[in-house]
């Protein structure tokens, strides 16, 4: 469960960055996201468990979202305008306070109009493949629909866009961390997203640490006041 309030101002951090990766195709100019992870306790279980796997190649090695919830390899594909058209059709806009949230669909905009029903995605979805069969276009394009549609169709996702969103709250891994903030002990983290805070994935986080209370503060690069987030562990089923 997430509360969110407002504080203050902060520095912006120095960052590594990861390596380039996921959405290639930006929907809007990017803005990078500086968020700081707070917690008193537990760092030295934390900090190791937040760190990338060497299977995966997203995020930056000290972290990666993966390590919270790992995102299906079979729902990565190369994106172009419509795999990434399908899937802002299919995503809900994450939990964000108000000036967060029109940021993000400031982001998105025009592309994204929230997630729709089934039968306008697969209207659309015959509106592409039709477009695709009547214009000369490379082979390739036809193969990534295909795919999208049978990674929709088994598993409810068509990309990792939609996915990342739904499950993240944050359209990509990891851009980039303050290296020295994960060295112990520590009470803090800072790194980098795009657009959006990972809010989804940090809630699992609060879910896998009931006892450690998180606090996140984030703020655009550009931005100086920070918005801030509780994290509660969601109690068991049953309770």
């Amino acid at each position: 469960m997430v509360n969110t309030a407002h504080s203050s101002n902060k520095h912006p951090a120095n960052f590594s960055q990861a390596s380039d990766n996921d959405l290639s195709s930006k929907p809007q100019i990017i803005k990078y996201v500086l968020n700081q992870l707070h917690f008193r306790t537990n760092a030295n279980t934390i900090v190791p468990y937040l760190k990338a796997k060497p299977e995966i190649s997203t995020g930056h090695h000290r972290f990666s979202l993966n390590s919270i919830i790992n995102l299906p390899n079979i729902l990565t594909l190369p994106l172009n305008d419509s795999i990434i058209l399908l899937s802002l059709l299919n995503c809900s806009i994450p939990i964000l306070d108000e000036t967060s949230k029109a940021r993000f669909l400031t982001y998105l905009t025009p592309k994204y109009t929230g997630k729709q029903p089934q039968t306008l995605i697969y209207a659309t979805i015959d509106k592409i493949r039709i477009h695709l069969q009547t214009t000369k276009v490379i082979e390739p394009q036809l193969t990534s629909l295909n795919r999208a549609v049978d990674n929709y169709e088994s598993f409810g996702f068509f990309s990792q866009v939609d996915w990342c969103l739904d499950h993240w709250g944050t359209a990509e891994d990891i851009e980039g961390v303050t290296e020295s903030t994960f060295d112990l002990p520590t009470t803090r983290i800072e790194f980098q997203t795009i657009s959006t805070p990972p809010i989804i994935a940090l809630q699992l986080l609060a879910n896998t640490f009931p006892s450690v209370l998180f606090t996140l503060q984030y703020r655009l690069l550009t931005e100086n006041v920070l918005n801030e987030v509780q994290f509660y562990p969601f109690p068991p089923f049953g309770y």
